[in-house]
């Protein structure tokens, strides 16, 4: 230690971080040094042994708590103990120390975090084990209302997940969002926590607030193997979140192909319909996810099922949508499906107001889209087009 350093500790007329950043480098006869009578009192906070001490950290720890040191004292603003510091950083020696000598393995800090939850949330496993065996408080939850076990979740740590369950945690505890540890770690692709969770008995369709089930949001983040295995244990598919959205409409607005081909082989509903009436394929059709149009009516699928001509509200179709964004291929790959009898398409459905697909193909300027419907059969005849000075586009 500097001479500057000593002078600090002995004077006491330093801020916390000076404190810190000078005891970092303690070696291990400081006490030979400098009598603890004469250490100022920031320096004998027991925030000296912070985990970014070099050496002897436990040393420092056990002269300071020996000599009378506040063992749950909090920092500045933050109120983290030293127990909280220890254990977010893995320190399981000191952990270990500060709870033998009776340190508050329960003290929340501004944020509602405990060392459990801490720890949790960086995977520190001998650390989660200390204190389960100590038996803290399992439940405890931050300010997002986050658990040790959600946070774990969320961070894809195994280990900490599987102990944390063994421990008898509430696995379908809801935390940000309503969202359970399921939810989360489907949320963030983690595939052996979710199959932790699921052989731990999680629930395995409970919705977070906006109805989005753990196989939705997997859906929609493009994990294919979490929605794999979501699907083997036998989670719902036909799970809408508000709107009217299941897994399979997301899917094919994300343009996920693997993942409407994997919904549909275990058996979705193909046809189902959002609140505007909107189904699958109507949406892939409008996103022009070329990709998803194909996976949706391969006959290895369930193409079979699917319906080209189910309208939207206002009697629009995956046709017409297809038409007025300009959707090119996608136009082509429906009526090449149409050519099979059992996916007729009928390209002079009208919707509300009596425009069909070639009506809005010339309202919205789409000269290609407009030869090939023509080519392909479509008619041009009952309405007039949008060349016509004052023509009042349909909405699609």
């Amino acid at each position: 230690m500097s001479q500057y350093g000593m002078k600090v500790l002995l004077r006491g007329s330093i801020t916390p971080h000076s404190a810190l950043e000078y005891l970092t480098y303690i070696d291990l006869d400081f006490k030979a040094k400098v009598p603890l009578s004469r250490v100022s009192s920031w320096a004998r906070s027991l925030h000296i042994a912070w985990p970014s001490c070099k050496a002897g950290q436990l040393d420092v720890a056990r002269y300071l708590v020996e000599a009378g040191a506040d063992k749950n004292k909090c920092t500045p603003n933050t109120n983290n103990t030293p127990m909280l510091i220890a254990a977010r950083h893995g320190h399981i020696q000191l952990v270990k120390y500060l709870i033998n000598a009776d340190a508050d393995m329960n003290r929340q800090n501004s944020t509602g975090e405990t060392p459990l939850i801490v720890a949790a949330g960086a995977g520190h496993l001998g650390v989660i084990m200390l204190l389960i065996d100590a038996q803290a408080a399992l439940e405890l939850q931050t300010r997002k209302h986050e658990t040790a076990l959600w946070a774990a979740s969320k961070n894809g740590h195994l280990d900490a997940v599987m102990a944390l369950c063994e421990a008898n945690c509430n696995i379908n505890h809801l935390g940000r969002g309503k969202a359970t540890p399921l939810y989360t770690a489907s949320d963030q692709g983690h595939l052996e926590v979710v199959e932790a969770l699921l052989n731990a008995k999680a629930g395995k369709d409970i919705p977070q607030k906006d109805g989005a089930s753990p196989l939705f949001i997997a859906a929609s983040q493009g994990h294919i193997g979490v929605v794999n295995v979501l699907l083997a244990a036998k989670c719902d598919p036909n799970v809408c979140k508000t709107k009217g959205w299941s897994p399979l409409h997301i899917a094919c607005y994300n343009d996920r192909a693997q993942i409407c081909m994997a919904l549909t082989r275990a058996g979705c509903n193909v046809n189902i319909q959002t609140d505007m009436g909107c189904t699958p394929i109507y949406i892939a059709a409008q996103a022009g996810q070329e990709s998803v149009i194909q996976a949706m009516i391969d006959e290895e699928g369930s193409g079979k099922d699917v319906d080209l001509n189910l309208a939207k509200e206002g009697g629009v179709t995956p046709l017409m949508i297809a038409a007025k964004k300009g959707h090119l291929r996608i136009i082509q790959a429906l009526i090449n499906k149409s050519g099979d009898s059992a996916h007729q398409i009928d390209m002079d459905s009208k919707m509300l107001g009596g425009s069909n697909a070639v009506h809005v193909a010339a309202d919205n300027r789409k000269p290609d889209v407009l030869q090939l419907l023509i080519t392909a059969g479509a008619s041009a005849i009952g309405k007039s087009f949008a060349t016509r000075k004052g023509h009042e586009k349909e909405k699609t």
